[in-house]
């Protein structure tokens, strides 16, 4: 405090004397005014920017050219209080310190020429030499692609002002312009930009872990991790890592399906709409259960879209009106969110049009009309629900009857060319309505096409018998007006009811008729050239229409195909069996009409092999019987024709153990008692037998050929407690075929070597041991090393009470006072157990202070370590039967301490995150923050918030009541949910109101 008072008031009556020796007046020396600016502005940096090293500048100076050299990232080039002029700059980037992208520019506003000379770059030189002429201003810029991950700012020593209190970045001017005062001096830096993080948090904000498969989720934290980024970053990183981050979004994570709503989109159809496409497979899995209230609604096939992500489900009736419920199952939907509801409102008319244009001037004219509901459909409407007029605007004396309704009009009191006025109304609801001006015409059938012929559903080519074939017909009157024939069966050399003539032979067509479209619909006759040919006297036109007829799909190749592996005795093969048509394509056997007697299969030698025919899955299978070959026959006679075809197989011997191996990775150096368990789920010794085709086999299948492993042990020196020599059956199997159960290892007290040896040998007189002649050539083996404990590892053991310790040892809880608090390190062996020493052995210690108050770290002697700073410190570990050792941490303030442990002869130390806490949850209280530090065993965490680190024991049955619910994301979970999810990362919000609430965004 002393010191900062001497130096300001230094300055006060430095400005004074400034001040009274008028100095501002003319270019004098300025070594007051640069003493005052240096104490207080000569040094200003924007917290947001690092100052990195990079830039070197020299410049010409009055009367000293050059000669002051290069100087370097903030350093003064120039004079100070000699009332020097610059006349000239260079500047350069070292791009072995920043990167080879980056370049710079610069241009100097010089006297009497001003900006003129324009930008130079990269050591160039930007002034005047041996001119006399001051430079007044400097502008400088970086270039290059890394350029927006840096900024270069500068400053200038200025005739009669001294330095400037503030940098100049990127490109703005420093120094005057127009005010003819000289620059005597620069500094120039360069600083990386604090990178903007709005784009990075907003994109791992953009996704919530509830809506994705955990699989996913835990495939795209993945890559969430590999690309953090914080504001220290180079934005060209940041940009990098969001971009990372929003690609996985849409390449990594898949969403769990969800119903995000139900709707009626035809008066008997409602629709169901989803956050994501559904797979064809899961489509086929999909059920839906449709209510009505309570009433179950039967509905039609759902028809999905093409993008899966909405489905229709029509009803063969009209919906009534009602709330309707729609449920999906079948496949895994996020919880709670199978269901959809829609309102359904009973179909109601919204519009009417009348369709026809000209009518005969005769009795029975038809009026057409079309009348819309709420959804722009189609609905049907009785003609006696409709109520019609007619005025003939020709001739109002002309009237048309409409006694038969809209359907049955007489306009046999017209005349051709009158022009009858319309109007046609629903009878219960007069507003939707409808008016048209027919004219009264000579209608006669026009134009008519036939179109090429469609085949029916499910059918791949016209064949014989086929029916239900549709040929498109287009029609139009004389006026040019599309119509349609009238639906009636035709009869070959007869005329329609329209006035065509068709010709055709039962042969080709053995039915022709115009359904209710007006379209023909044909069934066709013999293989062969169908040809319907109609005239149209009217017109004069003659259309003719062919198909091409193919005999029925008939038997024309039948195969069998050899298994891949040899067929042996006792296991019964499997013969893909295809018969084709004559088209190449595969028939179903038996096909239409066929039964099981029309495939005939049979063994050349019974013997060896039977055969039978597996009519589901359209295969043979083969039951071997003994040792050989036969000749399996196949003959397939459908009613039109027959397919054969013959396969010779072999029968081999029947299938044993044959190979043994060692399965895994066995752990293999031991130390004296230590013990790999037989159900360890790495390290323990198991082995994998095969048999002759190199197929997994199980010792129980062989059991009948008395197939067994005889396991011995090399151990001269008795390193080896177990196993011992003992002979592995059909009980030693484990589930999985091919492997046995595993096998315990447990090391004895002394050093030296052993290997463990099994053997397959054939048990022939079935008394459990291996006989000479019964070895089998097959021989596995493992080596062991038993070798004295040794120092191998570390990890913290303990933390003093009421310090709290997670169970993997890397993060503890500590309430924050002036007691000690004492961090245990303990010592392991080679086998991750105690370590036994007779001797200490050296411990560092090395520990980061990451609060903003100062701590007291004891190894020994009390030493203060200063709020964010780093020390390392010694102590011995203990001697005995564990070997520990231990360090005292005091803190009286909430703040997080970094401890790192490593014993002398340990490659890697141990890490240790300290959280001396604000706040232990309890009472009413609200709290929001991140975790970082959570022990899901012990049911505690620590989470970094406003007021600092508050620790929640989340399930502790004396603070809070049991059965709590837990709220994550939105959602009640169970506590065993609420462990399974929560992770360093997480944002919470706590609100304690004697029971215990948790929101929970997963995001991270």
């Amino acid at each position: 405090m002393k010191k900062t008072a001497v130096k300001i008031l230094s300055a006060l009556l430095m400005l004074s004397m400034v001040f009274s020796s008028n100095v501002f007046a003319a270019e004098k020396t300025n070594s007051a005014w640069d003493s005052f600016v240096g104490l207080f502005g000569g040094n200003v940096t924007t917290a947001a920017d690092t100052q990195v090293d990079g830039v070197t500048y020299r410049t010409h100076v009055q009367n000293e050219g050059w000669a002051q050299g290069w100087v370097n990232d903030g350093e003064t080039s120039g004079t100070v209080g000699k009332g020097l002029r610059l006349e000239g700059l260079e500047v350069k980037i070292d791009n072995t310190k920043l990167p080879a992208g980056l370049g710079i520019t610069y241009q100097t506003q010089i006297e009497n020429e001003g900006w003129a000379q324009g930008w130079v770059s990269d050591g160039a030189m930007s002034g005047s030499e041996g001119k006399g002429l001051r430079l007044e201003g400097v502008q400088i810029k970086l270039t290059g692609t890394n350029a927006s991950d840096y900024s270069v700012r500068y400053k200038t020593q200025i005739q009669n002002i001294g330095w400037e209190t503030d940098w100049s970045y990127d490109g703005a001017t420093s120094g005057t312009v127009g005010q003819a005062l000289r620059l005597e001096a620069i500094q120039i830096e360069i600083v990386q930009k604090e990178a903007d993080l709005t784009a990075y948090n907003a994109a791992l904000a953009a996704v919530t872990q509830a809506d994705y498969t955990a699989a996913s989720w835990t495939a795209y934290q993945a890559v969430v991790a590999a690309n953090p980024a914080v504001a220290t970053d180079l934005q060209s990183k940041v940009d990098a890592a969001t971009a990372a981050i929003v690609a996985a979004q849409t390449d990594v994570l898949v969403k769990v399906p969800s119903v995000t709503g139900a709707s009626a989109i035809h008066a008997n159809t409602l629709e169901v709409t989803f956050n994501t496409a559904i797979s064809a497979a899961d489509q086929a899995k999909i059920t839906f259960d449709v209510k009505r209230g309570t009433t179950v609604t039967t509905m039609l096939a759902p028809v999905w879209a093409l993008d899966g992500k909405s489905v229709a489900l029509p009803r063969s009736a009209n919906l009534i009106a009602g709330t309707y419920t729609v449920t999906a199952s079948g496949i895994e939907f996020a919880a709670g969110k199978n269901v959809g509801t829609a309102v359904v409102v009973a179909q109601k008319a919204t519009s009417m049009q009348l369709t026809t244009a000209r009518v005969m001037d005769a009795a029975a004219q038809s009026i057409g009309y079309v009348v819309t509901d709420q959804y722009s459909d189609t609905m049907t409407v009785a003609p006696g629900l409709i109520t019609v007029t007619a005025f003939n605007t020709t001739a109002s004396g002309r009237t048309v009857n409409v006694a038969g309704g809209i359907a049955n009009l007489d306009f046999t009191n017209t005349e051709l060319n009158d022009v009858v006025k319309i109007t046609a109304y629903l009878t219960s609801d007069p507003t939707i309505k409808a008016v048209k001006d027919v004219t009264v015409s000579n209608i006669t059938l026009g134009t008519v096409t036939l179109g090429e012929p469609v085949l029916p559903e499910g059918s791949t080519r016209f064949v014989t018998g086929l029916a239900g074939v549709v040929i498109p017909v287009s029609a139009f009157d004389n006026f040019g007006e599309a119509t349609e024939l009238t639906a009636a069966a035709w009869a070959t050399g007869v005329p329609t009811a329209d006035g065509l003539f068709p010709v055709f032979t039962g042969a080709s067509f053995t039915s022709v008729a115009v359904n209710a479209d007006g379209n023909l619909v044909v069934t066709l006759g013999a293989a062969g050239t169908a040809t319907l040919t109609v005239t149209n006297p009217a017109t004069g036109d003659i259309i003719v229409k062919t198909i091409t007829v193919v005999g029925a799909p008939d038997t024309a190749t039948v195969t069998m195909t050899l298994p891949t592996d040899p067929i042996r005795i006792g296991t019964a093969a499997v013969i893909p069996f295809t018969v084709k048509d004559q088209f190449g394509e595969e028939l179903t056997v038996p096909g239409p009409g066929w039964n099981t007697a029309d495939v005939v299969l049979t063994s050349s030698n019974p013997a060896v092999a039977t055969v039978a025919w597996n009519i589901p899955t359209n295969e043979i299978t083969v039951t071997p019987v003994s040792v050989g070959t036969t000749t399996i026959f196949a003959n397939v006679v459908t009613p039109v024709s027959t397919g054969t075809a013959t396969l010779a197989i072999t029968v081999n011997t029947a299938k044993v153990p044959t190979l043994i191996s060692v399965s895994g990775t066995p752990k293999t150096t031991l130390a004296q008692g230590e013990t790999v368990a037989a159900a360890a789920e790495t390290g323990a010794l198991k082995f994998d037998i095969v048999d002759q085709d190199g197929a997994p086999i199980n010792l129980a299948a062989a059991a009948a050929v008395g197939v067994k492993a005889n396991l011995t042990v090399t151990d001269t020196n008795h390193v080896l407690a177990a196993p011992v020599a003992q002979v592995l059956d059909s009980l030693d199997m484990s589930a999985t075929v091919g492997t046995t159960n595993g096998i315990t290892v447990t090391a004895a007290a002394v050093n030296g070597n052993a290997t463990v040896t099994v053997q397959l040998f054939n048990d022939l007189n079935s008394n459990n041991v291996m006989d000479a002649g019964e070895a089998l050539d097959s021989i596995a083996d493992v080596a062991y090393t038993v070798s004295s404990s040794a120092l191998t590892s570390g990890e913290f053991s303990a933390i003093e009470a009421p310090g709290v310790l997670n169970a993997a040892g890397t993060a503890a809880y500590i309430a924050p006072n002036a007691a000690a608090r004492t961090i245990t390190y303990a010592l392991l062996d080679q086998a991750g157990n105690p370590f036994t020493t007779t001797a200490a052995t050296n411990v560092v210690w090395t520990i980061k202070n990451n609060g903003t108050t100062a701590i007291t770290v004891n190894d020994g002697a009390a030493k203060t370590l200063a709020a964010g700073a780093t020390a390392t410190y010694t102590t011995a570990s203990s001697v005995g039967a564990a070997a520990t050792a231990t360090i005292d941490i005091i803190s009286e303030d909430a703040k997080k301490v970094d401890v790192n442990a490593k014993a002398t002869g340990i490659a890697t130390g141990s890490d240790l995150a300290v959280y001396f806490y604000n706040t232990l949850v309890s009472g009413v209280s609200t709290y929001a923050g991140t975790v970082v530090a959570v022990d899901t065993d012990a049911q505690w965490m620590v989470v970094q918030t406003a007021v600092g680190n508050v620790v929640l024991k989340y399930a502790d049955a004396v603070t809070f009541d049991e059965g709590i619910a837990y709220t994550i994301d939105g959602s009640t979970a169970t506590e065993a949910q609420f462990d399974t999810n929560l992770t360093v990362g997480d944002h919470v919000n706590i609100a304690v109101t004697g029971a215990l609430a948790l929101s929970v965004d997963l995001t991270n």
